[in-house]
């Protein structure tokens, strides 16, 4: 589990890895060094990577690398990163399964391990008996290890991981390896495959479905022998909807494509404004000279959905909407209840990706922002609490057109409503920084009556 050296840094700062704790880390592990079994693996798995790489096993390399990368022949033109070729070798070494049934590793240990020390020949003996499997974070202990969920048995299990434990956090999915020690002792071992929340489903219907096909092939496989068929399968479905993903097609609770809307008037009579906004049915105050457009959600006694934000300020009502049809909606109910007041002066959109361009243009993080830090994190908090407080009286597609608060009695939509959940606080997590500390969903399990621990 390894963070680049330009990559954000994983203690949650907005500063790249290298210019952030990249040097206290490397000064760590100077000082404390490894020790002899960490020794031993690293001498066992160099000593394999040569052997694998003898002329006689051309054609094993070969049908191993058709295998992984079945059906992604635009790939091929392109030189492999290094995680991809990790989990090459470990797919070549430790899953491939030879026309005798054995593994590529199995063959080097019956060939040349006896010119291995016990320790070496000790780690490549857990790696052959470890198999990608789904996992998914239950909680973080940091610089000791993972408490683990395996997705496939529901198994809770504590592997010891002190690097992964300054970027992963609780409720990340992962296919990853486990290797056990004659102590007992679990580590993550190998390279794993690190997916979004939102996966979850879909990767264990892969996984169900692959196990289906081997059965129907074979009724004798045992379960080894599914994983060790199942790992090209998890492959591919990381190259495709992680590496290669397409952008996600984002809509409204209407399915309208979500273009970020802004309306904005000259006001004339802002007193005129206020009473004809705070009148309206369809409008709630969310502060002082701010409201929120809502509507109710048919089929529910008093659930409602946001649609919009409304803001004066001065001589300026500002109109923020998340679609062209939001946005005509409002300009007519403004129109209709206060247009004598209004001037109007400007409509703008910009889609989603527009934004998301221009925000990566902005300012490096190293410049230093407008306003400090300690100003900046109240501020975000504010944002995020008033955006999150109607959440739960929100109709989403993902719940079939219901509300959180009502999907939460349904037994069916329960276990949904959990992963939503769970996938909010995992974004939040991933997205903290000093200026914007992550949200505290607490209230919102509390609320919903959820059980948050799985």
């Amino acid at each position: 589990m390894s963070v680049g050296r330009n990559d954000p840094c994983p203690c949650g700062s907005v500063r790249k890895y290298k210019k952030c704790c990249l040097s206290a880390h490397e000064r760590a592990a100077r000082a404390a060094p490894p020790d002899e079994r960490t020794l031993a693996r690293e001498r066992a798995l160099f000593a394999l990577g040569q052997w694998v790489r003898r002329g006689e096993l051309d054609e094993v390399r070969a049908a191993a690398f058709d295998t992984l990368f079945s059906g992604d022949d635009a790939r091929l033109d392109d030189e492999p990163s290094a995680d991809e070729e990790e989990k090459y070798f470990s797919y070549l070494c430790f899953d491939h399964v030879l026309p005798d049934g054995r593994s590529v590793a199995q063959m080097f240990l019956e060939g040349v391990g006896c010119r291995l020390d016990a320790e070496e020949r000790h780690a490549i003996e857990r790696l052959v008996a470890a198999r990608l499997r789904p996992y998914q974070v239950a909680e973080v202990v940091p610089d000791e290890g993972l408490r683990l969920i395996d997705l496939s048995t529901d198994e809770r299990l504590f592997v010891s991981e002190r690097s992964g434990t300054r970027h992963l956090h609780p409720w990340d999915l992962l296919v990853a390896r486990v290797t056990r020690f004659e102590d007992g002792r679990l580590e993550l071992d190998g390279g794993a495959y690190l997916f979004p929340v939102r996966l979850k489903d879909d990767l264990l219907d892969l996984l169900r479905r692959g196990r289906r096909a081997v059965r129907r092939k074979d009724r004798a496989a045992d379960d080894d022998l599914i994983w060790r068929v199942s790992s090209p399968l998890i492959h591919a479905f990381w190259l495709a909807n992680v590496v290669f993903a397409a952008p996600p097609k984002v809509v409204t609770a209407e399915g309208d494509p979500m273009e970020l809307g802004r309306v904005a008037y000259d006001v004339i009579d802002a007193q005129a404004v206020r009473a004809a906004l705070e009148a309206h049915p369809e409008i709630d105050g969310d502060g002082a000279d701010s409201w929120v457009w809502f509507e109710e959600a048919h089929g529910t006694d008093f659930d409602r959905r946001s649609l919009g934000h409304l803001r004066l300020e001065g001589d300026r009502l500002t109109l923020e909407v998340t679609s062209r049809r939001r946005a005509e909606r409002l300009r007519r109910l403004v129109a209709d209840t206060a247009g004598g007041a209004l001037r109007h002066r400007s409509t703008r959109f910009e889609s989603v990706e527009k934004a998301m361009a221009r925000r990566r243009k902005r300012p490096s993080p190293e410049a230093e922002p407008d306003l400090p830090r300690e100003e900046v994190a109240p501020l975000m908090a504010a944002y995020k609490q008033r955006h999150y407080s109607t959440w739960p009286d929100t109709t989403l597609p993902a719940l079939g057109g219901r509300t959180p608060r009502h999907a939460a009695r349904l037994k069916t939509l329960r276990p949904k409503l959990v992963d939503l959940l769970r996938d909010m606080e995992n974004h939040e997590a991933h997205a903290a920084r000093p200026d914007n500390p992550p949200y505290d969903f607490g209230w919102m399990w509390a609320e919903l009556g959820l059980e948050r621990e799985p």
